[in-house]
């Protein structure tokens, strides 16, 4: 197993031409991988990777305490990439930057 990865790995990397953020995308489908193939153990058998972005799919909407109650109590992590412009006074304005 653990050869069969380092290879899907160094072809990866060999063949890939873009410097972005695709190591995201490539762990997480190993890890989706992993899961579906009965590698789990008791600390992630259950997780999933919609929790982590709760927070963003809401980030530009205008705060809202009880969402914002909602979130940390499914994720205590949230994954907020991508946001050229933040409004003010919305979910992650108040969260992120006036807390």
């Amino acid at each position: 197993f653990i050869q069969t990865l380092k290879d899907i790995l160094m072809n990866y990397w060999k063949n890939e031409q873009s410097s972005e953020n695709h190591y995201y995308f490539i762990l997480h489908i190993i890890f989706e991988l992993l899961k579906e193939h009965g590698f789990v153990n008791d600390i992630y058998k259950n997780m999933s990777d919609i929790e982590c972005h709760l927070l963003q799919f809401s980030a530009k909407e205008k705060f809202n305490s009880t969402l914002w109650e909602e979130i940390q109590k499914q994720s205590f992590l949230h994954k907020l990439t991508h946001f050229k412009s933040i409004k003010k006074d919305s979910m992650i304005d108040k969260i992120i930057l006036q807390s």
